[in-house]
């Protein structure tokens, strides 16, 4: 091999290990696409929206049909803006998505990609500032009294929630000092994390402990059967901590738990013969939900959430990676909620019409039964991404029509929100004649995948072609010359399988 031909290949190589971490610079739409599956969403969900948010059946599909509008908005605006945004937000008022922008040009951008900007004091930068400075005096003197805080994107703002009758003289002040995008909010009540001894329902039992909720099954390598749930539910894993069923008979073990600083979140192994996977959450008389997929949320959105203690309950998004301190204990990237829960809850399963958006994490005590409410959830894609799994769903295979009469077929799995795959098997390929390069991508039904042709320059990954509609159905096209190319295949929201058929020159 001759050595020019040897340090190609080189350069080819390193720059396949820097598009595993490069964004495709394609640009973002002008328009929104149609909604996705379960933008009506499912009956279940319509009932307690109508009951626990106050809307009438029609106001109900149509506020479903407004969200699922908003998030293809959302994704618009990201690629548009970048960094240059502040926070999104659902606005129920008028249906559409609100951003925050800290100057003209980009509210003008973000106006063109769908949204309603509004232009605010503090970027992104600056409030990510205030967040680790609020982060750091707690970390450091570990007052009493603060239940938790986040990122207020409608207020522009880093908002600090203080129990004032626990905390220290001079807190609110001392926190206020930090920066001038802290607020403070002070309450009579602090959360507690929901592992309570009710029984029924979903219902699962640790060990001798007190009770929890099922959040989604799920499914590993070789097709192993699990259940995610809070973290602070399956703790005592490295036990062999059994794991019992609603009606008393052991269903697996525990097998692993996260509690803390990067979240809530814990893994059930199903191991015991007669206990078979299902992609429903109990509705609890509202009617059931078949999980479709996994999704993320934005602030504004509404979602419901389904646990053994309290059943079915509805609210709305308020906050977004909130930190949620409960004593010595903080627990960071959360969402917010003003939704009601109570002890027991603990791991259900939160979802917004048949997308899975997260597993509950814990909630103001008696939530039910006082006046404000507020509950937190674990989003369920960073739990099925650290432990591998794939979401298991009511949705059909990925059809084989549309995608047939290609050369080759690959496959994988998407475990969460940004995740990214190469094709062909992780890496690029050489086209040594000029032509058309066609592929056909199918993923499951309720998630949005991305596919992105790219084509090596000679320096770095140029994106020739791109196909990001708002399902997981998608298709790309390219005359091109003889070169190097690699397929991208990316999960804007949702999780799992998908099938890639190619054609080169």
């Amino acid at each position: 091999m001759s050595r020019s031909r040897t340090a190609l290949l080189a350069v080819c190589l390193s720059a396949v290990t820097s598009a595993l971490t490069a964004t495709p610079a394609a640009a973002g739409p002008t328009t929104l696409p149609a909604a996705g599956p379960g933008a009506d969403g499912s009956p279940g969900m319509l009932a307690a929206m109508r009951r626990d948010l106050g809307l009438t059946a029609d106001q109900a599909r149509d506020r479903m049909a407004h969200e699922t509008a908003a998030h293809r908005t959302a994704k618009a605006v990201r690629l548009a803006l970048g960094d240059r945004q502040a926070g999104v937000w659902y606005d129920a008022a008028t249906g559409a998505l609100g951003v925050a922008v800290t100057d003209q040009s980009a509210a003008d951008r973000a106006r063109a990609a769908g949204a309603s900007p509004t232009v605010v004091r503090y970027d992104q930068r600056h409030l990510d500032r205030a967040t680790a400075a609020v982060a750091a005096l707690v970390g450091r003197d570990r007052p009493a009294g603060v239940n938790g805080w986040g990122t207020d994107a409608r207020g522009n703002a880093v908002v600090v929630t203080v129990n004032r009758t626990t905390a220290p003289p001079g807190l609110a002040a001392r926190l206020r000092a930090l920066d001038d995008a802290v607020r403070v909010v002070e309450t009579d009540s602090s959360p507690a994390q929901q592992g309570g001894d009710v029984r029924g329902g979903d219902a699962w039992t640790p060990g001798t402990e007190t009770n929890c909720s099922i959040g989604f099954a799920a499914t590993g390598a070789g097709g192993s059967k699990h259940f995610l749930t809070a973290g602070h539910c399956t703790n005592d894993y490295t036990t062999s901590q059994a794991a019992y069923g609603k009606d008393g008979t052991q269903l697996g073990v525990s097998g692993a738990s996260t509690n803390g600083a990067t979240g809530d979140y814990g893994r059930v192994d199903v191991t015991a013969a007669g206990w078979n996977l299902s992609a429903t959450v109990n509705g609890y008389g509202n009617g059931d939900v078949t999980v479709t997929g996994g999704g993320d949320t934005v602030v504004g959105q509404s979602v419901c959430r389904s646990g053994q203690t309290t059943g079915w309950h509805c609210g709305t998004v308020t906050e977004l990676d909130y930190t949620a301190v409960y004593g010595s204990l903080s627990v960071n990237g959360l969402v917010k909620t003003d939704a009601c829960s109570e002890a027991g809850d603990s791991g259900g399963s939160w979802v917004s019409g048949t997308t899975a958006v997260g597993l509950h994490e814990g909630g103001t005590t008696n939530g039910c039964h006082v006046s404000t409410h507020v509950a937190y959830f674990q989003p369920v894609n960073k739990a099925l991404s650290a432990y591998g799994l794939t979401l298991y769903t009511g949705s059909t295979p990925p059809p084989s029509t549309g995608c047939s009469g290609y050369q080759s077929s690959y496959s994988g799995s998407l475990t969460g929100s940004t995740t990214t795959a190469y094709q062909p098997n992780g890496t690029y390929y050489q086209s040594t004649v000029s032509g058309t390069h066609k592929a056909c991508l199918r993923g499951p039904a309720g998630a949005d995948f991305d596919l992105y042709l790219q084509k090596w320059n000679g320096s770095a990954w140029d994106t020739v072609a791109t196909s990001n509609g708002a399902t997981s159905d998608e298709s790309v096209s390219y005359a091109g010359t003889a070169g190097y190319y690699v397929y991208k295949v990316v999960a804007d929201s949702g999780t799992g399988n998908y099938t890639l058929a190619v054609t080169k020159p």
